[in-house]
Protein backbone atom coordinates (compact mmCIF):
# COMPACT_ATOMS: atom_id res chain seq x y z
CA UNK A 1 0.00 0.00 0.00
CA UNK A 2 1.22 3.42 -0.84
CA UNK A 3 -0.20 6.73 -1.67
CA UNK A 4 0.20 10.35 -2.28
CA UNK A 5 -0.89 13.60 -0.67
CA UNK A 6 -1.04 17.05 -2.12
CA UNK A 7 -1.05 20.09 -0.32
CA UNK A 8 -1.37 23.65 -1.09
CA UNK A 9 -2.53 27.00 -0.83
CA UNK A 10 -5.83 25.35 0.29
CA UNK A 11 -4.35 24.11 3.29
CA UNK A 12 -3.02 27.13 4.86
CA UNK A 13 -3.52 27.69 7.91
CA UNK A 14 -2.01 30.49 8.64
CA UNK A 15 -2.37 33.40 6.67
CA UNK A 16 -0.20 35.68 8.36
CA UNK A 17 3.54 33.90 7.51
CA UNK A 18 2.13 31.34 4.40
CA UNK A 19 4.26 28.72 5.14
CA UNK A 20 2.56 26.87 7.81
CA UNK A 21 0.02 23.82 6.43
CA UNK A 22 -2.83 21.28 7.62
CA UNK A 23 -4.29 18.38 6.15
CA UNK A 24 -7.57 17.53 6.61
CA UNK A 25 -8.36 13.60 5.68
CA UNK A 26 -11.33 13.44 3.91
CA UNK A 27 -12.79 10.41 5.83
CA UNK A 28 -12.17 12.35 9.29
CA UNK A 29 -10.07 9.36 10.73
CA UNK A 30 -6.85 7.90 9.20
CA UNK A 31 -5.20 5.06 10.90
CA UNK A 32 -1.58 4.85 10.92
CA UNK A 33 0.28 1.68 11.29
CA UNK A 34 3.66 0.59 10.33
CA UNK A 35 3.73 3.58 7.90
CA UNK A 36 6.38 5.70 7.03
CA UNK A 37 6.49 9.25 4.98
CA UNK A 38 9.13 11.55 2.57
CA UNK A 39 8.67 14.61 0.78
CA UNK A 40 8.57 13.52 -2.83
CA UNK A 41 8.51 17.01 -3.98
CA UNK A 42 8.56 20.78 -2.95
CA UNK A 43 7.95 23.87 -5.07
CA UNK A 44 7.91 27.15 -3.06
CA UNK A 45 7.71 30.75 -4.54
CA UNK A 46 10.61 32.18 -3.12
CA UNK A 47 8.87 35.38 -1.58
CA UNK A 48 10.24 36.25 2.08
CA UNK A 49 11.56 39.60 3.08
CA UNK A 50 15.35 40.21 3.85
CA UNK A 51 13.96 43.64 5.49
CA UNK A 52 11.25 44.66 7.01
CA UNK A 53 9.33 45.70 10.64
CA UNK A 54 9.41 42.04 11.50
CA UNK A 55 12.94 41.85 11.40
CA UNK A 56 13.55 45.17 13.04
CA UNK A 57 16.36 45.97 10.31
CA UNK A 58 14.97 48.85 8.14
CA UNK A 59 17.21 51.75 9.12
CA UNK A 60 20.66 53.41 8.78
CA UNK A 61 21.85 56.59 10.08
CA UNK A 62 23.49 58.79 8.10
CA UNK A 63 25.22 62.70 8.34
CA UNK A 64 25.91 64.42 5.25
CA UNK A 65 28.47 66.68 7.36
CA UNK A 66 28.96 68.76 10.80
CA UNK A 67 26.41 71.43 9.32
CA UNK A 68 23.56 69.62 8.77
CA UNK A 69 21.60 66.95 11.52
CA UNK A 70 21.23 63.02 11.33
CA UNK A 71 18.70 61.52 9.16
CA UNK A 72 17.39 58.08 9.71
CA UNK A 73 16.85 56.40 6.53
CA UNK A 74 14.42 54.10 6.77
CA UNK A 75 13.84 51.55 3.72
CA UNK A 76 10.09 50.24 2.94
CA UNK A 77 10.07 46.48 3.77
CA UNK A 78 11.32 44.20 1.21
CA UNK A 79 14.31 42.00 -0.22
CA UNK A 80 17.09 43.89 -1.23
CA UNK A 81 20.50 42.86 -2.32
CA UNK A 82 23.79 45.85 -1.89
CA UNK A 83 23.08 46.96 -4.94
CA UNK A 84 19.28 47.99 -4.04
CA UNK A 85 20.61 49.39 -0.60
CA UNK A 86 23.08 51.25 -2.39
CA UNK A 87 20.36 52.67 -4.87
CA UNK A 88 17.79 53.73 -2.48
CA UNK A 89 20.60 55.58 -0.49
CA UNK A 90 21.19 57.68 -3.75
CA UNK A 91 17.57 58.19 -3.83
CA UNK A 92 17.25 59.39 -0.37
CA UNK A 93 20.49 61.07 -1.31
CA UNK A 94 18.71 63.37 -4.37
CA UNK A 95 15.15 63.93 -1.94
CA UNK A 96 17.46 65.45 0.63
CA UNK A 97 20.08 67.59 -1.34
CA UNK A 98 23.20 65.11 -0.38
CA UNK A 99 25.17 65.30 -3.57
CA UNK A 100 26.58 67.84 -6.69
CA UNK A 101 26.10 67.68 -10.60
CA UNK A 102 30.26 67.42 -12.02
CA UNK A 103 31.13 69.69 -15.28
CA UNK A 104 29.80 66.06 -17.67
CA UNK A 105 26.36 66.30 -15.65
CA UNK A 106 26.63 63.14 -13.73
CA UNK A 107 25.64 62.99 -10.05
CA UNK A 108 28.38 62.74 -7.60
CA UNK A 109 26.85 61.14 -4.46
CA UNK A 110 28.71 61.13 -1.36
CA UNK A 111 27.72 57.42 0.12
CA UNK A 112 28.10 54.30 -1.83
CA UNK A 113 27.88 50.64 -0.17
CA UNK A 114 29.08 48.20 -2.72
CA UNK A 115 30.21 44.18 -2.55
CA UNK A 116 33.84 43.51 -2.09
CA UNK A 117 34.14 39.86 -3.41
CA UNK A 118 37.67 39.50 -2.45
CA UNK A 119 36.97 39.80 1.07
CA UNK A 120 33.90 38.37 1.30
CA UNK A 121 32.47 41.87 2.79
CA UNK A 122 30.59 44.59 1.86
CA UNK A 123 32.30 48.34 1.51
CA UNK A 124 31.30 51.63 2.90
CA UNK A 125 32.84 54.42 0.38
CA UNK A 126 32.33 57.85 2.06
CA UNK A 127 33.78 60.96 0.11
CA UNK A 128 34.26 64.37 1.48
CA UNK A 129 31.90 66.92 1.31
CA UNK A 130 33.84 70.06 -0.45
CA UNK A 131 33.95 73.48 1.56
CA UNK A 132 32.95 74.92 -0.89
CA UNK A 133 31.63 74.63 -5.02
CA UNK A 134 34.51 72.76 -6.84
CA UNK A 135 35.38 74.27 -10.21
CA UNK A 136 32.74 72.94 -13.06
CA UNK A 137 30.11 71.59 -10.54
CA UNK A 138 26.86 72.64 -9.78
CA UNK A 139 24.72 72.42 -6.51
CA UNK A 140 21.40 71.40 -6.97
CA UNK A 141 18.59 73.65 -5.45
CA UNK A 142 18.01 71.73 -2.40
CA UNK A 143 22.04 71.32 -1.89
CA UNK A 144 21.98 70.00 2.13
CA UNK A 145 25.25 72.85 2.66
CA UNK A 146 29.08 72.18 2.57
CA UNK A 147 31.35 70.98 4.80
CA UNK A 148 33.82 73.00 7.21
CA UNK A 149 37.33 71.52 6.45
CA UNK A 150 36.11 68.64 4.03
CA UNK A 151 34.80 66.08 6.03
CA UNK A 152 33.25 63.06 4.73
CA UNK A 153 29.80 62.18 5.84
CA UNK A 154 29.12 60.08 9.08
CA UNK A 155 27.42 56.28 9.21
CA UNK A 156 26.09 54.69 12.46
CA UNK A 157 24.00 51.51 12.52
CA UNK A 158 21.77 51.54 15.82
CA UNK A 159 19.43 49.33 17.25
CA UNK A 160 16.55 48.52 14.34
CA UNK A 161 19.42 49.36 11.66
CA UNK A 162 20.93 47.19 8.43
CA UNK A 163 23.80 46.66 10.61
CA UNK A 164 23.88 42.41 10.18
CA UNK A 165 22.92 42.82 6.21
CA UNK A 166 25.73 45.07 5.65
CA UNK A 167 28.18 42.96 7.85
CA UNK A 168 28.85 45.78 11.32
CA UNK A 169 28.40 44.79 14.79
CA UNK A 170 25.33 46.32 16.35
CA UNK A 171 25.60 50.23 17.64
CA UNK A 172 28.78 50.36 14.76
CA UNK A 173 29.66 54.07 14.52
CA UNK A 174 31.48 55.31 11.23
CA UNK A 175 32.49 58.91 12.38
CA UNK A 176 33.14 61.72 10.07
CA UNK A 177 36.88 62.37 9.00
CA UNK A 178 38.77 65.52 6.92
CA UNK A 179 39.23 63.44 3.79
CA UNK A 180 37.66 60.32 1.92
CA UNK A 181 37.21 57.03 3.87
CA UNK A 182 36.58 53.19 3.02
CA UNK A 183 35.42 50.73 5.23
CA UNK A 184 35.22 47.22 4.81
CA UNK A 185 32.45 45.37 7.12
CA UNK A 186 33.87 43.84 10.31
CA UNK A 187 31.63 40.69 10.01
CA UNK A 188 30.06 38.30 7.50
CA UNK A 189 27.55 39.95 5.87
CA UNK A 190 23.78 38.00 6.54
CA UNK A 191 22.17 38.89 3.25
CA UNK A 192 19.16 36.08 3.70
CA UNK A 193 17.27 35.61 6.49
CA UNK A 194 16.89 32.03 5.36
CA UNK A 195 19.60 29.98 4.00
CA UNK A 196 17.96 26.86 3.84
CA UNK A 197 14.12 25.41 4.33
CA UNK A 198 13.36 22.62 6.57
CA UNK A 199 10.29 20.98 6.98
CA UNK A 200 8.72 20.41 10.28
CA UNK A 201 5.70 17.78 10.21
CA UNK A 202 3.90 16.43 13.41
CA UNK A 203 3.01 13.48 11.80
CA UNK A 204 6.55 11.75 12.13
CA UNK A 205 8.92 10.18 14.55
CA UNK A 206 12.08 11.00 13.53
CA UNK A 207 14.57 9.64 16.95
CA UNK A 208 17.89 10.54 15.91
CA UNK A 209 17.11 14.50 16.08
CA UNK A 210 15.56 17.31 18.12
CA UNK A 211 13.03 18.22 17.66
CA UNK A 212 11.28 14.55 16.25
CA UNK A 213 9.50 16.39 13.55
CA UNK A 214 11.98 16.81 11.48
CA UNK A 215 11.03 15.89 7.85
CA UNK A 216 13.94 16.97 5.68
CA UNK A 217 15.59 19.78 4.43
CA UNK A 218 16.69 21.60 1.24
CA UNK A 219 18.42 24.73 -0.08
CA UNK A 220 17.45 27.89 -2.01
CA UNK A 221 18.19 27.00 -5.75
CA UNK A 222 15.78 30.28 -6.74
CA UNK A 223 16.49 33.86 -7.07
CA UNK A 224 14.23 35.98 -5.37
CA UNK A 225 10.53 36.04 -7.10
CA UNK A 226 10.96 32.44 -8.50
CA UNK A 227 9.78 28.75 -7.17
CA UNK A 228 12.54 27.11 -5.29
CA UNK A 229 12.23 23.21 -6.37
CA UNK A 230 12.91 20.25 -4.64
CA UNK A 231 12.48 16.94 -6.03
CA UNK A 232 15.08 14.97 -3.70
CA UNK A 233 17.19 11.94 -5.61
CA UNK A 234 16.90 9.37 -2.69
CA UNK A 235 13.67 10.43 -1.25
CA UNK A 236 14.08 9.86 3.09
CA UNK A 237 11.25 7.84 4.46
CA UNK A 238 10.25 8.51 8.24
CA UNK A 239 7.84 6.67 10.40
CA UNK A 240 4.73 8.00 11.18
CA UNK A 241 3.76 8.02 14.75
CA UNK A 242 1.56 4.93 15.25
CA UNK A 243 -2.16 6.11 15.85
CA UNK A 244 -5.64 7.21 14.32
CA UNK A 245 -5.59 10.90 12.78
CA UNK A 246 -8.07 13.44 11.50
CA UNK A 247 -5.41 15.70 10.15
CA UNK A 248 -1.83 16.51 10.61
CA UNK A 249 0.34 19.75 10.07
CA UNK A 250 3.63 20.44 8.26
CA UNK A 251 5.15 23.60 7.94
CA UNK A 252 8.51 25.63 6.48
CA UNK A 253 11.00 26.81 9.01
CA UNK A 254 14.50 28.61 8.22
CA UNK A 255 17.62 26.93 9.23
CA UNK A 256 17.26 28.87 13.20
CA UNK A 257 13.97 26.77 13.16
CA UNK A 258 12.29 29.64 13.22
CA UNK A 259 8.91 29.75 10.82
CA UNK A 260 9.42 31.51 7.46
CA UNK A 261 7.29 34.69 6.98
CA UNK A 262 6.24 34.27 3.40
CA UNK A 263 4.32 37.05 1.33
CA UNK A 264 3.19 34.03 -1.12
CA UNK A 265 1.43 30.79 0.29
CA UNK A 266 1.00 29.24 -3.16
CA UNK A 267 3.63 26.21 -2.11
CA UNK A 268 3.06 22.66 -3.75
CA UNK A 269 3.99 19.89 -0.68
CA UNK A 270 3.69 16.26 -2.31
CA UNK A 271 3.90 13.33 0.07
CA UNK A 272 4.24 9.61 -0.10
CA UNK A 273 3.08 7.26 2.40
CA UNK A 274 3.72 3.60 2.09
CA UNK A 275 4.07 0.58 4.45
CA UNK A 276 7.54 0.41 6.41
CA UNK A 277 10.50 -1.26 5.04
Amino acid sequence: MSFSLVLNESNLVNINNKSQFEYKFRSGNFKAENLEMCLSQAVVPYSWFNVSSLLNNKTITFKFNDNVAAVVITLPDGFYTIDDINNYLKQQSIINGWYLINGTGDYVYYINIVVNVTYYANQIILNAVPSSLPTGFTAPANFAGFSASGESPSVSFPDGSLYSLVGFPLGTVIPSVIGNQSILSTVTPVGSTVNAIIVRCDFISNDVTTPSDILTSFSINASFGSNINFTPSFPTYLPINNGNYSSFRIGLFDENLNPINAKDGRSLLNLHIKIQS
